[in-house]
């Protein structure tokens, strides 16, 4: 498609500014659907069940009186997104490659409280036959240099059965990553309101990939052997096979490739688009296998462990849908073709290591990790004090673009259930602008 270059550039920043209005979402490394956990920055406390998944030494390792044994989720955040449900329609006027990429990547399963400054600082444009540049003050030194890549997977376990350590369990899985990244010239464009020049390319690129299904693991963890309160090592394997029942990903550019003139009589500049989205038909079931292996220590009220999950997993399925978007030339629409229906596809899971350390005391459980993984590394930090049926909790913790971030909440209890809500800070995808989200759940214990 040609167009003059002004309408262009103008119709690129717009399009690009509407983008950034939409991301409201923060990469979930973290995702849980426990209040309590998001009170405390996210920290695995001991023998949760989410800690059990990282790190699958724990399902040999004891109960402690602050353990949780069950939550009970309130995601009124579903709720919100409801209201306001993105499009996957590639050809209408609401598609929004980022904000999708945003909700696979952070399912808004929790209430968001806030959303980003809108971008209506000066524009200012300069004009030159060569040169043609447009100065956002809103977005000078916000958007990032670097690709934003984030993930999580989610998979506690629901239901097993287990004999002298011989375990079996059965887990939902839920994995979603994705990319965002700017190619150099265009960032500068962007965030620093360098000219357009000619004979240049500028690109915008998302990739997003979805997996939900259910996993069944078999194995063996045990340890302490024969010491009192569960204490000494203990350790744990486990094989999976992995049943995926809904799958998607998706590869988008955007960008601009500019002629030998950027104002001459003809053919200044290019609009380019070009999509590929990759799924998986209704009924059409993935399979695969992986492993998770775990080393964790109990000494009193202290525990220590390592974890490592989804080591050589893999998903193949056997038959998946390919669809190509691009903008037509004669007409200038977005226009779509399927190019496969039967083409096979391995999904490699990311191996993710966490290293976990908590004390739990009578009243007072301090917690932290690590997890590293493709999508880098994050930490988190919480500590919690119970007064009787209150619990005051607090904690920081690192995103994939290592900012700290802030989390506090409170739990009221009466016997043995406990209203849980928590508020946790977050970034958003293209600003350094901090956002909250609030989290309740019910805890059994």
């Amino acid at each position: 498609m040609r167009t003059c270059a002004r309408d262009t550039a103008l119709l690129l920043a717009g399009g690009f500014t509407a983008c950034v209005l939409a991301s409201v979402a923060p990469p979930a490394s973290a995702f849980t659907i426990d209040a309590r956990r998001l009170g405390m920055g996210g920290a695995f406390t001991p023998r949760s069940r989410e800690l059990a998944t990282a790190n699958v030494a724990y399902h040999a390792v004891a109960d402690r009186p602050s353990d949780f044994g069950r939550v009970i989720p309130l995601p009124l955040g579903l709720v919100q997104l409801a209201t306001d449900f993105p499009t996957f329609d590639a050809e209408s006027e609401s598609f929004d490659v980022l904000r999708i990429t945003e909700t696979i990547l952070h399912p808004p399963f929790f209430l968001e409280l806030t959303e980003p400054d809108p971008m209506d600082g000066d524009i200012s444009i300069s004009l030159a036959r060569n040169a043609f540049a447009i100065d956002f003050d809103d977005a000078r030194d916000l958007l990032p240099q670097e690709p934003i890549r984030a993930g999580t997977t989610f998979a506690p376990p629901l239901f097993g059965l287990g004999i002298r350590g011989a375990q079996t369990f059965v887990a939902p899985l839920l994995e979603a990553e994705a990319r965002v990244a700017l190619d150099d010239p265009l960032y500068a464009v962007l965030s620093q309101g360098a000219p357009l020049l000619p004979n240049s390319r500028y690109d915008f690129q998302a990739n997003a990939t979805s997996l939900a299904g259910t996993s069944f693991h078999a194995g063996w963890s045990g340890g302490g052997w024969g010491a009192p309160e569960s204490d000494g090592v203990h350790v744990g394997a486990f094989a999976k096979y992995v049943m995926g029942f809904g799958f998607g990903t998706a590869d988008t550019r955007v960008g601009l490739a500019t002629a030998d003139t950027i104002f001459g009589d003809e053919d200044p500049l290019d609009v380019l688009f070009d999509a590929t989205t990759r799924y998986a038909p209704f009924g059409q079931i993935g399979n695969g296998i992986g492993f998770d292996a775990g080393v964790a220590y109990r000494a009193g009220a202290l525990d220590v462990g390592v974890g490592v999950r989804d080591i050589a997993t893999n998903v193949w399925f056997g038959k998946t849908t390919v669809e190509h978007s691009f903008i037509d030339d004669a007409t200038g629409e977005i226009v779509s073709e399927t190019v496969a229906t039967d083409e096979s596809f391995r999904l490699r899971l990311p191996t993710q290591t966490t290293v976990n350390l908590s004390w739990s005391g009578r009243a007072t459980v301090l917690a932290a990790d690590l997890t590293t993984s493709r999508w880098g590394t994050t930490t988190h930090f919480g500590a919690e004090r119970r007064i009787g049926w209150l619990a005051l909790r607090g904690g920081l913790l690192t995103d994939e673009r290592h900012n700290l971030q802030y989390a506090g909440g409170l739990g009221l209890g009466l016997s043995q259930v406990w209203l849980d809500v928590g508020l946790q800070s977050h970034g958003y995808a293209f600003t350094e602008e901090r956002g909250w989200t609030l989290g309740t759940s019910i805890g059994l214990r």
